[in-house]
C-alpha cells in the first residue's frame, strides 16, 4: 500500500472529476485523461514480459506510453493506468519500467495503485459487490485483472470509502 496513499486518492480524483472517467457503467476509457495530458500513446514489439514503459524526455517534450503490441486488450488496460500513474505522480525519473516484476520497488506499488484508482470506478466496485458479484466477476465487467479490483477494494477501506 503507498505511503501517501490518500494524496494519491486525491489527486486522481479531481482528475477523475475533471474528464468524467467514472461516468459509465462499464470499463474506464483513460482516452480522455490521456489526450487532455498531450501523452502520446505507442504500440510496440516490446521484449517478452515487459508490458509497457512510460517516458519523459524532457519537461517540454511530450511523455509517452509504450506499450507491448503482443498483450491482449485487458493488460494493454491495466498497464495503460500503471504508466499513466507514473507520468502523473514519479516525474523525477525520465523512464519507468518493470520486466517480469523485476525491479519493484514503492514507485512501482504506488503506480500499481494508481491504476486501480482510476479503471475501477468506487460507484461500480460498491453496486456489484453488494449484488453478490465477486471481484473476479467485476475484473471481467470492468476489462481489468482481479488484482486491479483487489486493490481498489483495498483502497476503499484504507480510505473508509466503503
Amino acid at each position: 500500500m503507498p505511503r501517501n496513499l490518500a494524496e494519491l486518492a486525491n489527486a486522481l480524483k479531481n482528475l477523475i472529476d475533471q474528464t468524467y472517467l467514472h461516468n459509465s457503467d462499464g470499463p474506464v476509457s483513460l482516452t480522455p485523461l490521456i489526450d487532455i495530458l498531450d501523452i502520446e500513446l505507442k504500440y510496440r514489439n516490446l521484449p517478452n514480459g515487459l508490458h509497457g514503459l512510460a517516458r519523459r524526455e524532457t519537461a517540454k517534450a511530450p511523455a509517452s506510453i509504450l506499450l507491448n503490441i503482443r498483450d491482449r486488450q485487458l493488460q494493454h488496460n491495466v498497464t495503460r493506468g500503471h504508466e499513466l500513474s507514473h507520468l502523473l505522480f514519479h516525474t523525477e525519473r525520465p523512464e519507468h519500467y518493470c520486466f517480469n516484476g523485476q525491479y519493484y520497488d514503492s514507485v512501482e506499488h504506488e503506480a500499481d495503485y494508481g491504476a486501480a484508482y482510476l479503471l475501477v470506478p468506487l460507484r461500480l466496485l460498491q453496486e456489484r459487490v453488494r449484488a453478490g458479484l465477486t471481484f473476479e466477476q467485476v475484473a471481467g465487467e470492468l476489462e481489468v485483472t482481479t488484482e486491479v479490483v483487489y486493490k481498489r477494494f483495498e483502497i476503499a477501506i484504507q480510505l473508509k470509502e466503503l
